[in-house]
């Protein structure tokens, strides 16, 4: 028996769907579509605010400047397009369009300003470097099963019931599924997630982006570690216009060549040195130089770490992997250690 909220649901739709077929314009299925894609837009911007409402990382805690900010930003969010895709092999996906409209506080700004979120998370099998789930589909297929079955019963049964003896089952099926296993075990994770800022209809810019390469299928219990060593936080130029964009990718590509490839992150070090083999590998950055424009765009006033813990706010990546932890590592590294132990 459907409940009261949803029955009242069904009678405010079918009294909108009928309204707006009355004047010809419209066809019943596009109304509803329709409905369902704001309706979808809407609960995302719901949980944005829920959201920001909890305070994760502690924004508004104790500070009233603080929250009238938040509280500014919660009235100017728009989300205009959402989508979400999550597979049973390991592979994850979520996109996200988040507008803040212009206010009279907004400086440069004609329309809005535009966030948006890509997030990602796949499977690699390490002994191939492609995508999980094609090539381990027949592990969890009833095929292999059947055919198991099928040849210890039919060709099986009867030769043993008269001997009395057991009769040896063919290898291949065995063998195959034991590779299968092995291959299983064998495929890692790679996560991706990214911001980019936007103004108006003009290009968009890369503002934080966070990359995992995971030893296994799930975190490993081990600490992670950093694909950089990372000496320095990034914030120690905030000051300066220095393009961190190039310093990762020069990062990225000392990493490349220290492991042989991109792949490399995943695999045994050259040297033989087996504790990292199964650790989780980590890299992040935030431009200074976008979060700049944005705070002038909108007028914020965040400082470096309030900018960081707002844009993490966002709830448009999944939480397994740690990617907020990793990007404040690998932004402030020790100065995020440092302050949280004095307080």
């Amino acid at each position: 028996m459907p409940s009261q909220l949803t029955q009242a649901v069904r009678t405010a739709l079918s009294s909108f769907v009928s309204s707006q077929e009355s004047d010809g314009d419209h066809v019943a299925a596009d109304i509803l579509r329709t409905v369902k894609e704001e309706a979808a837009n809407m609960l995302e911007r719901q949980m944005i605010l829920d959201t920001f409402d909890s305070d994760p990382f502690k924004l508004c805690e104790d500070d009233t400047a603080m929250r009238n900010k938040i509280r500014r930003v919660k009235s100017l969010i728009d989300v205009t397009s959402f989508s979400r895709c999550v597979t049973k092999e390991g592979y994850a996906r979520i996109d996200a369009v988040v507008c803040l409209k212009n206010d009279p506080m907004m400086r440069g700004v004609n329309d809005h300003l535009k966030l948006t979120f890509s997030y990602e998370r796949m499977l690699l099998s390490l002994s191939s470097g492609e995508k999980g789930g094609d090539s381990t589909v027949c592990f969890d297929s009833e095929e292999n099963t059947e055919e198991i079955s099928s040849d210890s019963s039919s060709a099986g049964m009867s030769e043993e019931g008269k001997s009395g003896k057991r009769k040896e089952r063919p290898n291949i099926p065995r063998r195959k599924k034991r590779m299968n296993i092995s291959e299983r075990e064998k495929r890692s994770t790679h996560v991706t997630y990214s911001i980019d800022l936007s103004k108006d209809h003009g290009m968009k810019e890369r503002l934080l982006f966070v990359e995992v390469f995971g030893a296994g299928e799930v975190p490993s219990p081990k600490e992670a570690l950093p694909m950089d060593d990372g000496s320095e936080s990034v914030w120690k130029d905030f000051e300066r216009e220095n393009d961190s964009k190039d310093l990762v990718d020069g990062q990225m590509e000392e990493s490349d060549d220290a492991d042989g490839s991109s792949s490399g992150l995943n695999k045994a070090d050259s040297s033989g040195d087996d504790e990292t083999d199964d650790r989780d590998r980590f890299g992040a950055y935030v431009d200074p130089d976008v979060i700049l424009k944005f705070l002038k765009w909108t007028k914020l006033e965040f400082d470096e770490a309030s900018s960081v813990f707002f844009l993490l706010t966002f709830p448009f990546y999944e939480h397994e992997w740690d990617l907020a932890g990793f990007v404040l590592d690998s932004v402030f590294g020790e100065e995020i250690e440092s302050t949280s132990g004095s307080s």
